[in-house]
């Protein structure tokens, strides 16, 4: 492959959605929009890695990824 980041990508990781939650921070109680944005990129990047066999993330970790912003 001549470019592994966009392969990376279209693929997903874990890396990938944490580096995206960072970019998030904290999000206040009355910003709709930023936390539409988080809700997109938590529904968006597992669905990438739905397809890994054994999984290497548990729904409780995403959870609490999502809880911790």
């Amino acid at each position: 492959m001549l470019y592994p980041k966009a392969e990376e990508l279209g693929r997903g990781s874990m890396d990938n959605l944490k580096k995206k939650m960072r970019g998030i921070g904290e999000i206040r109680v009355n910003n709709q929009d930023i936390l539409l944005s988080l809700i997109r990129i938590v529904t968006a990047e597992p669905s990438k890695l739905k397809d890994i066999m054994p999984p290497i993330h548990t729904n409780r970790e995403l959870v609490e990824m999502f809880l911790g912003c």
